[in-house]
């Protein structure tokens, strides 16, 4: 058996050599984990930011969306109120058409206007 070698020397450096590979590889794995919860620390704030700018922004929108309801609710009832005023002005206007010039329609023999 001149051919076979002794197994402990093999077995030993390669022990060695791949311990030393596998806590390099530990410590790479380590510190990419590390970078990693930085990375999704720095991701998560900036996620909280955005979403308190939304939260703020969509209530600033509803407030000025119920403001704007209602001054477009006012406007209706000013609208509303002014619409009738004219309303009875104009079929006061028309009386006093109706009384000045009936009577010339009764002297002229038609019938009576309003």
């Amino acid at each position: 058996d001149k051919g076979v070698r002794p197994l402990g020397s093999n077995v030993t450096r390669f022990s060695e050599d791949t311990g030393l590979e596998i806590g390099k590889l530990m410590d790479k794995v380590v510190a990419l984990d590390a970078k990693h919860r930085k990375v999704v620390k720095g991701q998560n704030s900036r996620i909280r930011v955005l979403e308190q700018r939304h939260e703020a922004l969509y209530n600033s929108t509803l407030d000025r969306l119920k403001e704007l309801r209602k001054g477009i609710v006012e406007n209706r009832v000013r609208l509303s109120r002014a619409e009738k005023i004219l309303d009875d002005e104009d079929k006061e206007r028309e009386k006093e058409v109706a009384s000045a010039i009936n009577p010339l329609y009764k002297k002229a023999g038609i019938g009576e206007v309003g």
